[in-house]
């Protein structure tokens, strides 16, 4: 009996273990809806661009059985191949995930998006990159080493930065000004006697910083020299840029004598004397040069010589650009006496005709000379292609090809005059009337272009001054002189004048109460330095 007993409950409670674990089998079953996932795994992405959309990699949903909802915050998603969407929707398992973020606009700056699906978040975290890169800075103005008079120096540069943008510029702790964000920027900075060091700093919006270091000395210019007293000038007159040599050649009337002088320095050198390389085909009272990079060689022009008696070989000889060597080109008897020269005065070397253009101030003429056989024809006199305007005291020369034209100044006409290079028909483009009365010339030498501002540059002597001819219209302001922009480093007895467009420059030779040197002058400001004494 007692067996019959325990046998009749022992089957009893396994039956009901039984159906308590169907019950929960089913539970778990096919009826469960399951709407959480496993987490997604985005990967964070460094580096990024500022303000540009940055897109996640392929995550697949995984661990529900049921469609989800997927909601996003700072971002947008898209399932499969589907579209951005920032809205919430539903997302089933197997199905794939993206996720993308528009970037900071501040370097270095974290921005994320949280993707929920169901209840468990995702984040994608885009960094952008980090700006370490220091600003680009040059100081234009003044020269690299220089001199001045003055007890304070303007200062002109440029600035960029790629990156962050140019945040401040100061040049010895005085702050810059600027119009356009310092891609230009200016200064005046005091100066006290002696050497002076100005360290423009450049800082980014990021704080990385660069320097640009240029030097000038505060002297009595009479009794001082830059950079040093070597090769010292006698009586500076013609002045060329060669651009391939990173030098500038002068021309010394006395000395008798090329310089080169170093384009950022002003150290100055022999190129051509009459015992350097040698003493074949000397100078005879050299005045003007002009450049004929093409062949590696320059042009130079002889004067009447220094007692005022006709030098015999006036003419133009040339001189390598490498070794100084010297070759008689043409001059009254080479390579005949057609068409001679009287007192050829400037220079200038026409490319696009291979001939070398002088004016010569007694025949009152330019003088066109082949640059290969040294052949003289009249390119424009008093009498051809007629007599209209004609000259008096030509002397300075330049080309303003644009305008299939020479421009010559005039020292009595007080006037520059247009000739055109094919028919030597002459205009003026502008006197003491032409167009009108305003900044009247004194006695105009030297002359070049300045071909991005639209004019020339002229040195006048009379009102010792730097002035610029507008090339349409003729209408002359003052660029440089004894009150401007002030009267430090005033020009004297500037003869000859060559534009830099590199560094904005203008560089003069002056031979006026002894100064014997070359200036240095801002074409945006007019600034003056010493560039080389």
């Amino acid at each position: 009996m007692t067996t019959i007993t325990t046998n009749f409950f022992y089957r009893g409670f396994v039956r009901t273990v039984a159906l308590i674990l169907i019950a929960g089998l089913a539970a778990c079953g096919g009826d469960h809806k399951d709407t959480t996932p496993l987490p997604l795994d985005f990967q964070p992405v460094t580096n990024a661009a500022l303000n540009s959309l940055v897109t996640s990699n392929v995550a697949t949903v995984k661990g529900i059985n049921t469609k989800a909802t997927i909601s996003i915050s700072g971002g947008e998603y898209a399932i499969g191949s589907g579209e951005f969407t920032s809205n919430t929707g539903t997302v089933r398992n197997g199905q794939t995930v993206v996720v993308r973020i528009t970037t900071s606009t501040l370097f270095n700056t974290p921005k994320q998006a949280v993707l929920t699906v169901g209840d468990v978040s995702s984040t994608f975290i885009v960094t952008t990159l980090a700006d370490t890169a220091a600003p680009v800075a040059q100081i234009m103005f003044p020269t690299p080493v220089s001199m001045t008079d003055g007890d304070s120096v303007l200062v002109r540069g440029t600035a960029s930065d790629s990156l962050s943008g140019v945040a401040s510029v100061t040049v010895n702790d005085v702050a810059a000004t600027t119009s356009d964000n310092y891609t230009n920027w200016q200064v005046r900075v005091p100066l006290s006697m002696g050497a002076n060091t100005l360290t423009a700093t450049v800082k980014d919006s990021e704080n990385n910083t660069i320097s640009a270091v240029a030097n000038i000395t505060r002297a009595v210019p009479s009794t001082s020299n830059t950079p040093s007293a070597e090769n010292p000038f006698s009586d500076p007159t013609g002045i060329v840029i060669d651009a391939p040599h990173n030098r500038v050649l002068v021309v010394d009337y006395t000395l008798q004598s090329v310089l080169g002088l170093d384009f950022s320095t002003g150290a100055r050198s022999v190129l051509s004397n009459n015992t350097t390389p040698n003493a074949a085909d000397e100078f005879n009272s050299p005045s003007y040069i002009t450049l004929d990079a093409a062949n590696n060689r320059a042009f130079v022009a002889h004067a009447s010589v220094q007692d005022g008696s006709r030098d015999p070989h006036l003419g133009i000889n040339t001189v390598d650009l490498t070794t100084g060597a010297r070759h008689l080109l043409s001059d009254n008897t080479t390579p005949n006496a057609i068409n001679p020269f009287s007192d050829p005065s400037s220079i200038v070397f026409d490319s696009k005709a291979n001939r070398v253009l002088v004016t010569d101030f007694v025949v009152q003429a330019i003088i066109a000379v082949d640059a290969t056989t040294g052949a003289r024809t009249i390119l424009s006199s008093n009498t051809l292609p007629d007599t209209n305007n004609p000259f008096s005291s030509p002397l300075g020369i330049t080309l303003d090809y644009a305008r299939n034209r020479a421009l010559v100044t005039d020292l009595n006409l007080q006037a520059v005059i247009a000739v055109d290079l094919t028919s030597g028909a002459r205009t003026i483009l502008s006197s003491s009337t032409i167009p009108n009365a305003n900044n009247a010339l004194g006695n105009p030498i030297g002359i070049t272009l300045d071909t991005p501002r639209n004019r020339a540059l002229l040195v006048d002597f009379g009102i010792g001054a730097v002035v610029a001819v507008d090339l349409t219209d003729g209408t002359r302001s003052i660029l440089s002189d004894g009150t401007t922009p002030n009267s430090a480093n005033a020009l004297a007895v500037p003869l000859d004048i060559v534009v830099d467009s590199i560094h904005n420059r203008a560089l003069v030779t002056e031979g006026g109460f002894g100064l014997n040197a070359i200036m240095a002058v801002d074409l945006l400001t007019g600034e003056r330095v010493y560039f080389s004494k």
